[in-house]
């Protein structure tokens, strides 16, 4: 596949998603089936992102470059770790969860327009059958035949599932036990709440 158009079908799709809540929740039919097609549909197309964006940068570069890129490409992401879930933090507690996820869906109809202005050629591969299922289990063969790879995998698989167990409790934790707001704004009580449950204890 040309890499481009993956990307930016990758955005279009997961604006849809992210902005069909918002207006599910508008018009009070948003329920948790919803949410959870959502949740995978965004998953899958962030996959497919995540990959073609990474091979992405040697078209667009030469080789000299390539370290360069990566290193700029990796600072713009670790910048978006950090100051995300700070603007997401402060869009909820100022307009709300729907507001919120409008502007993280059009966030993404962003990246698409940005996308569509590179005019690098993306020349398609060369077609060749691919059978799929079975470049999986030969992958799989080559891990499970190699001690390091299946220690690499194992560590990678093991650190995934519990950083997904570790997002998906922190946050209502911060929220009904320590009394943590979304954007921080009750610190006090938030210490005043740690401090009590201290002393109980």
């Amino acid at each position: 596949m040309r890499h481009r158009p993956v990307l930016i079908a990758a955005d279009f799709g997961r604006a849809a998603l992210i902005g069909s809540i918002p207006v599910a929740a508008l018009f009070g039919v948003l329920g948790l089936p919803q949410l959870l097609a959502a949740v995978l549909g965004v998953g899958l197309l962030t996959m497919f992102f995540d990959i073609a964006h990474q091979t992405y940068v040697p078209r667009l570069v030469t080789r000299e470059q390539v370290p360069d890129a990566n290193a700029r490409l990796a600072t713009n992401l670790s910048m978006a770790a950090v100051a995300g879930p700070s603007l997401a933090g402060f869009i909820v507690q100022a307009l709300g969860n729907a507001t919120a996820l409008a502007a993280d869906a059009v966030s993404y109809l962003w990246s698409a327009l940005w996308l569509r202005r590179i005019r690098t050629p993306d020349a398609r591969p060369e077609p060749r059958e691919r059978h799929l299922l079975r470049e999986i289990g030969e992958g799989l063969r080559v891990v499970r035949g190699d001690p390091v790879l299946q220690a690499i995998g194992g560590y990678y698989a093991l650190t995934s599932f519990f950083q997904s167990v570790h997002l998906a409790i922190v946050i209502v934790f911060l929220s009904r036990e320590v009394g943590l707001a979304p954007r921080g704004g009750s610190a006090s009580a938030s210490a005043r709440h740690v401090r009590s449950g201290v002393s109980r204890c």
